[in-house]
Formats: C-alpha cells, structure tokens, sequence
C-alpha cells in the first residue's frame, strides 16, 4: 500500500469508530508510521492536525443525529465523547454556528464535514489570470487576480476569488490579526510565500461581497502553515468608561454590544478593553473557558490585552467575565481564555491517601449532576503537593474541562480528585491531572490511573 492508500486506511477504521475511543496509536499503526510521524503527514497532507479531522467528524454526525433522529441531545452528546452537555454545547456552537437545540428546530443547514480522501495529485503552479488594481486605505497596489472557488456546498457563501497585492507585505504586517486564518492548501496553486499579501472577496448567497486581507507571515497550526486575517478598518472605542476590579479602578474602552439571542440563553454581549491592565491579570487562574479573537467586534485585539465581556441574560440578568489575550490558541484559533477573579476558597482541608500515601486535600463541595447523569453529584478535591507522584501514571483518555470544576482556580501542576456518587448511594473516586491538555478548545484535565 502507497501512503495514500495507507491513509485512506486509517480514514475508513476512524467512520468504523467513530462512536468509541479511537487511539491515536492505533491510527499510526495502520499508516505503517510512528505516531509522530503519522501525525505530521495527516497534518500536512489534510491541512489539520488528525484530532481535529476527528472532532469535525463527530461534530457534523451528531448535527446529523440531532436533525434527523427523536434521541435526546444528551445521548447524542455522549455518543460522540462528550462528557457533559455544556462542552458539547460549546463544540456544537462553535462548529455549526447554533446551538443543539435550535439545530433541532432550524431548518438552517447544518456545516457538514465530509469523509476525506487521500489521493497523490501533481499541479503546475498557476499563473495569474490578470492585473487589477486595489486600493486600500487611500494607497494602491498592483493585485494579480488568481480566479475564484466555488465554496457553495459548504458555506454561507457562494464563492470567493483571490489576488494577490504586489509589494504590499510592509504595510500590513504590524496590523492587528482578528484570528482567522486560511492555510496554504485552500488557495488555488499559487505558491503562496511568507512576506505576501491576499484579498479575498467572499460572495454571499444576497449577491453582498465581504472583501477580507490575509497575510502570509510564518504563522502555522500545527504543521500547517497559514495566512491569519488582518483588520485594516480597526473599530474605534465608542466611550472611555471605569471599570473597577479587586478595589483597582481601570479605563475601559467600550466598543458596543452584540445581540445573541438567536443562539444562547443570552440577549447580548458588551464588549470593554481594561487598559494597563494586563500585568494585574496575567498571574491569575484560568476556568477553561475562552473566546476567539473574531468573536469580538473589529477593534484590533492583540496579545497583551485584558478584555471585559457582560452578558445580559433575558431576565435582565448580567453576568460579567475577566478574558486575557495571552497568546493561547484553540483549535487553530487565537483565542482568550477567561480569568477567574473571584477565586473559590477550600471549605475544609482532608485527607487523601492514594497508593500508600497520603495528602493533604483541599475540599470545594459538590455539584449536582443528576438531572444529565447517571450519578446523582460529584464532590471535589485538591491533592497538595501531588503532581509530580501522579505526572507519570497511564491516562485512561477521559478528560474533563476546566470549566466543569468550581472557580477554585485551577492551573497546570494541580491533581485533583472527584467522588461520583450514584443514585444508589454508591461511590466512584476518580483522579484527574492539569498537566496542560486542551481538548475541543478548552483546558482540560486528564483521568489517571494510580498505582494499586
């Protein structure tokens, strides 16, 4: 078998196992490659790292199940590894663009990810098909046109079309990034280059054309080398306001809200930059949670920012979240997790004795689960001083996000313990390790297995 064929291969055991745990592994087996090569090669070949062609995967499916099936959200969740339905949720949004729940009663089309297929092409580079010129904020640049893609069967879009801007890479590479990107491989065979400048002007299904700016400039995802997207109009602050955090009063840039109502639990958001404020934020914990750079409206984030975001609830309700620009990216996305400031304290200290040993264990309470699980709630520890005893034990694969514990602040270097209790009073103890996993975008922590 060519490789190719070989991934192919693997492409077929992953739909066979698309509803269990598919072990990477496993996966460089079947492509006759270690895991690190395999990795590198699907990644260079599809243009995404394998876990992400695998989320994708499952996430088109279960919008599938949704649609087309009576099963119950919850169950198509876990059918496809989610754990609890609130990161499902997130993926699920993030994905398709709406939540589960308005993808059952939409007839909006859902964003299908398709099985791939691997095949050896051989292509010319392309040569321009003309000379255009574009203006862009009052200068103009000579813009060799490379034709358009139809992108209909995918998108919201019916079409884009591509230049290129001629000597324009110095104008543009110290404007801020949205955190978009587009790889290589999804533009006609160009030979794109590092030190280039793109226009792309994509055509909506109304006839409206958006015209974006990407640069080439050394960022990749993985392997996988991009163009990010560049904010030539940066939106101005439409007010100065204070914002006060931990008794320290701030200037806050406001730059509006933004109605979502159509897919959360949430009217809108409001948007605010704190400014000088990064150095007082960057030390504290983070939940898990986070937001990608092309959530917020056009100002021009950029790392070294501390962003305030209110969500008014349709009660009237406001809930108000900390977010830092710190140079995290999450599923091939700039991103800024959230800061928790208001950290939980430990209600009692305990102890935990675990293969022979014991530790003192800080106690955050329980949390009641039985209206989505099969327990009835799970109590949390945190073993002290543990994580190099537990570093390297085995991982059984499950994952928890950091955004499924309470706000006690939880950073790489923890060990934490939960108590499943089941609805027949039985007791579950598992151990989870932040040793620095992100799954589906978020901080997550990973089941380990100790030593009897």
């Amino acid at each position: 078998m060519n490789t190719p064929q070989r991934l192919n291969a693997v492409l077929d055991y992953i739909e066979a196992n698309m509803t269990s745990e598919i072990d990477l592994n496993r996966l460089a087996e079947i492509a006759c490659q270690s895991p690190y090569d395999f990795q590198r090669m699907f990644n260079l070949l599809a243009g995404m790292s394998i876990v992400e062609y695998i989320r994708k995967r499952r996430l088109s499916l279960a919008g599938l199940d949704i649609r087309q099936t009576d099963d119950k959200i919850i169950d198509i969740a876990s059918k496809y590894g989610y754990e609890s339905p609130v990161s499902f949720a997130r993926a699920f949004q993030a994905f398709h663009g709406m939540s589960p729940t308005e993808a059952r009663k939409s007839d909006v089309s859902l964003n299908l990810f398709h099985k791939r297929v691997f095949q050896i092409t051989i292509t010319e580079v392309m040569q321009m098909l003309r000379k255009d010129k574009i203006v862009v904020k009052g200068k103009e640049y000579d813009a060799s046109y490379f034709g358009e893609v139809d992108i209909s069967a995918w998108s919201d879009n019916i079409k884009r079309e591509f230049w290129r801007l001629e000597g324009a890479y110095d104008d543009f590479v110290n404007l801020p990034r949205s955190g978009d990107a587009l790889p290589f491989n999804n533009y006609p065979p160009i030979d794109v280059q590092v030190g280039q400048m793109f226009v792309i002007d994509y055509t909506r299904k109304d006839g409206t054309v958006e015209r974006t700016y990407y640069i080439a400039d050394g960022t990749t995802y993985g392997d996988t080398e991009c163009t990010t997207h560049v904010i030539v109009d940066i939106m101005p602050a439409l007010r100065v306001d204070k914002i006060g955090v931990n008794g320290k009063e701030y200037d806050a840039s406001y730059f509006g809200e933004a109605d979502i109502s159509s897919w959360t639990d949430f009217i809108k958001r409001e948007f605010w930059r704190l400014e000088g404020a990064y150095d007082d934020f960057v030390d504290l914990p983070r939940s898990g949670n986070g937001l990608p750079f092309n959530n917020y409206p056009p100002f021009g984030i950029k790392v070294g920012d501390i962003l305030v975001i209110d969500y008014t609830g349709k009660d009237g309700s406001v809930e108000r979240q900390y977010l830092i620009a710190d140079g995290s990216v999450w599923g091939g996305r700039n991103s800024t997790p959230e800061v928790i400031i208001d950290i939980m304290p430990a209600l009692r200290v305990d102890k935990i004795t675990v293969s022979g040993k014991e530790y003192d264990a800080s106690y955050f309470g329980e949390v009641d689960i039985s209206s989505w699980s099969n327990w009835s709630k799970r109590e949390f520890w945190r073993l002290e001083g543990a994580y190099d005893d537990f570093i390297n034990l085995p991982r059984t694969g499950d994952m928890l996000p950091f955004n499924n514990y309470p706000p006690f602040g939880i950073k790489a270097g923890d060990m934490l313990v939960i108590d499943y209790t089941g609805k027949d009073g039985s007791v579950k103890r598992q151990y989870y390790i932040a040793d620095g996993t992100v799954c589906d975008t978020m901080n997550c922590t990973c089941e380990v297995v100790p030593e009897e």
